[in-house]
């Protein structure tokens, strides 16, 4: 499953990688962030590796994040099944969660790496509604949704 996938990769980073802290930051903040936006297409496809060394990767830079979420609108709820129960258990993810994988990904200090992912939910609901203000009304909707405790994240601390 994705949390596998998740554990996998967060372990590559971590024991390879040329800047491990930094790629491992942003491997979890990307994570709490398609969480937060609805995109439920972030499996490991969606993540790449770069070797400018040709020995040790890079997390390479973010691309395709998607607002999967806004196609649950006003479609069956058998559309999208994959994507839903993604979801559904994105939504379901929790501070606890997350901090048990970054353990068992052996890092050394998973508890700073919670504090920033933390400390990005609250940016994220601080700043992301006004840059929604232009966005489609189905993608506000959505995101808006996630940040008011449509997500576990959004309502635990």
């Amino acid at each position: 499953g994705i949390a596998h996938d998740y554990l996998r990769m967060l372990q590559l980073l971590n024991l390879y990688s040329s800047r491990s802290a930094m790629d491992v930051q942003e491997f979890c903040n990307r994570f709490v962030a398609f969480i937060l936006m609805g995109n439920t297409d972030a499996h490991l496809k969606n993540w790449a590796l770069m070797y400018p060394t040709s020995r040790q990767p890079q997390l390479a830079p973010l691309y395709d994040p998607v607002c999967v979420s806004v196609f649950f609108e006003d479609v069956p709820s058998s559309a999208y099944a994959v994507n839903r129960a993604i979801d559904k258990s994105l939504r379901a993810f929790t501070w606890d969660d997350l901090s048990a994988l970054l353990k068992q990904a052996g890092l050394l200090r998973p508890s700073n790496v919670l504090r920033k992912c933390k400390e990005l939910v609250l940016q994220a609901q601080a700043d992301w509604p006004a840059l929604l203000k232009d966005a489609p009304p189905a993608v506000r909707r959505s995101v808006q949704e996630r940040l008011a405790g449509g997500v576990s994240l959004a309502t635990e601390k």
